[in-house]
């Protein structure tokens, strides 16, 4: 038989074993000889499929493989041009013909059935015609090496515990054969790291590799995947195994939510951006890709994203500027981001009590730092602990933040996409994970594990925060709607508004007139002071009797024209001189400032779950109310 005849042998047994399911790998599994040719062929079983492997000159080299069931007690296959290449290609290789041969530019059908109890009959067409049709025989007695697939491929050499090992099994046929066996372990590009001689064993046994390199170190992740070969050899016989791949992992040490706003640099500063900024959330690990372990020296490590395209270098916290490289997929499982948002309550639970402190516990649970009525109101009782949720995000390399206006943070933790590979490494995960312990009635508790700020009472500058303005041209209204979402906090200081932690009325007015730029003041107040120190007037004071305003001093109807949305409108609800609360205009549904009005205030009913409120001016016009419009 004509070497090309012998290239459609090879090419009739890959194609007729890419067919076979589970099933078939019991009727067909086996050696066959192969004649003419070099050398044999064998079919085994890898789970629900079917591996054909070429043994030349005692080198095991795998052809393909099959996880289709036959088809009324034939396999039938049909392959285009490109597939028939492919395999032909291998083939040639194997037998010195460098690659080539027949039907490599027509369509080819191979059709398998039994013959016999242990033989095969192979039909091969080409193009509808016949080009062969060939018996294959059993073959007993063959010395073969056979390296098993591990379960698991991928492990991490970078660590101290875990699975920071991978396991190789490999099996000398025939089984009572004794032989000598050495295995070699070579990168992707052929460089030799590991080659070890396992001494004489017996028909089967297991390498486990822990990244050592012959010079002790570990290797480096980037030369993944790491090829595991086993060669035997006994009286007057040799065998070598087809290689079997591994991937070592980088170690996941570090991890930062940063973003990007309009495609600018990416950086894990919080922001508060335009209404209608498009804003990626890009997850960045640290990663140990080469070297030793940590308790060793000469470890190597990189910066790397999973995400957008197009990201080479990141602003981090303590860090500075550094360059990223993406997550390569090609040589390591893929990387999964699981994506929370860190939402915050808009009261305490339901468990909230401070039996230490009833002049806080007053509050129905709603937050303050203060004494809430009485007496004593307004009187400082230290801060007190807000509380937040966690909601999960669908998974994603990148996110992109709310269209809506207002405030949400995030945070992730990272880990191998597939189950199946996942190293139980994650990372550290970035602040802000949640804390399973609950409220009890003694203790409140924030609801985060980490990234919660003493001195903010609340979540600290190291969860990611995305605060989104308005869409109104007027830059006080646009300001106020990026703290939609933080809750009502009477009493709140002014680092605590800045980051946007929570707010009173006063706090939250004079924080977005200072994003705004319409006040170079830097000290938070309340309501009185702001009124009248802060602003100048607008509409001098007026007095509400029966739904109408009268100016206070002469008792004629207010002149309210002047007043504009963006302006700010105080009420004394008691009377006494002070002023008691804070709001802004919005807007003039009636054109003209009246009871329809609309006004923008930070509330604190007692089922407020969010502290900015939008209302017609009559809810807060009550009978003998005094208000006053001004501007900054």
């Amino acid at each position: 038989m004509p070497l090309t005849t012998a290239r459609t042998t090879w090419l009739a047994t890959a194609l007729t074993l890419l067919l076979a399911g589970a099933s078939a790998a019991q009727e067909i599994t086996g050696t066959y000889d192969i004649d003419p040719g070099p050398g044999w062929g064998r079919v085994r079983a890898e789970g629900a499929d079917l591996v054909l492997e070429a043994v030349v000159d005692g080198r095991a080299r795998p052809i393909a493989r099959a996880s289709a069931a036959p088809q009324g007690g034939r396999w039938l296959f049909r392959a285009g041009a490109a597939t028939t290449r492919g395999v032909v290609g291998a083939v040639g290789d194997l037998l010195g013909g460098g690659g080539g041969g027949s039907g490599g530019a027509a369509a080819t059908e191979v059709e398998v059935s039994r013959l016999g109890a242990d033989c095969l009959r192979v039909v091969v067409r080409e193009g509808g015609r016949v080009v062969l049709r060939e018996r294959w025989s059993p073959r007993e007695g063959a010395f073969a090496v056979t390296a098993v697939p591990p379960e698991r491929a991928a492990f991490c050499p970078y660590r101290t515990e875990g699975p920071n090992t991978v396991t190789v099994p490999w099996q000398v046929e025939p089984a009572d054969a004794r032989a000598e066996v050495e295995v070699r372990v070579v990168d992707r590009t052929g460089a030799e790291v590991v080659r070890r001689a396992l001494g004489q064993v017996d028909a089967a046994g297991a390498f486990t590799w822990d990244g050592r390199q012959r010079d002790g170190r570990c290797v480096d992740a980037r030369r993944s995947p790491f090829r595991v070969t086993f060669t035997a050899r006994r009286a007057g016989e040799a065998a070598e195994s087809a290689p079997v791949e591994v991937v070592a992992v980088p170690r996941l040490d570090a991890a930062w939510v940063v973003s990007r706003v309009d495609g600018g640099a990416a950086t894990s500063a919080n922001k508060v951006v335009a209404h209608d900024a498009k804003v990626e959330l890009i997850a960045v690990v640290r990663a140990v890709v080469a070297g030793a372990r940590p308790e060793e020296p000469g470890r190597t490590e990189r910066v790397v994203y999973v995400g957008v395209e197009g990201v080479s270098a990141v602003t981090l916290p303590q860090v500075g500027r550094v360059a990223v490289e993406r997550w390569d997929e090609a040589l390591w499982p893929a990387l999964a981001p699981r994506w929370q948002e860190v939402r915050a309550l808009g009261l305490h639970r339901a468990a909230y009590r401070v039996t230490q402190n009833l002049r806080r516990a007053t509050t129905n649970g709603q937050f303050t730092n203060v004494v809430s009525n009485g007496p004593d109101e307004g009187k400082w009782i230290g801060r007190d602990t807000m509380e937040y949720e966690h909601v999960d995000r669908p998974a994603a390399p990148t996110l992109e933040h709310q269209a809506a206006p207002g405030t949400l943070r995030y945070r992730f933790d990272a880990d191998l996409a597939d189950p199946a590979l996942a190293l139980g490494d994650r990372a550290p995960g970035t602040p802000g994970r949640a804390d399973p312990r609950p409220t009890t009635a003694t203790e409140v508790r924030s609801g985060l594990l980490d990234g919660f700020s003493p001195d903010l009472g609340g979540a600290g500058t190291t969860i990611h925060r995305i605060s989104r303005r308005g869409a109104s041209a007027h830059p006080l209204l646009s300001h106020l709607e990026a703290y939609r979402g933080v809750p009502w906090l009477y009493g709140s200081l002014g680092q605590q508004v800045q980051e946007f932690v929570g707010y009173d009325c006063a706090d939250l007015v004079f924080a977005a007139a200072r994003r705004a730029g319409l006040t170079t003041r830097n000290q938070f107040t309340n309501a009185d002071i702001m009124c009248k120190t802060y602003t100048k007037p607008v509409v001098a004071t007026v007095r509400f009797e029966e739904g109408r305003a009268y100016d206070l001093k002469t008792g004629s109807p207010a002149d309210l024209s002047a007043a504009r949305p963006g302006d700010v409108v105080f009420f004394d609800w008691d009377g006494d001189g002070k002023w008691d609360h804070t709001t802004v205009l919005w807007d003039l549904p009636s054109g003209a400032v009246d009871l329809t009005s609309r006004l923008a205030w930070a509330g604190h009913g007692p089922l407020a779950t969010d502290g900015f409120k939008l209302g017609a001016l009559g809810l807060l016009a009550r009978e003998g109310t005094r208000m006053i419009v001004r501007r900054f």
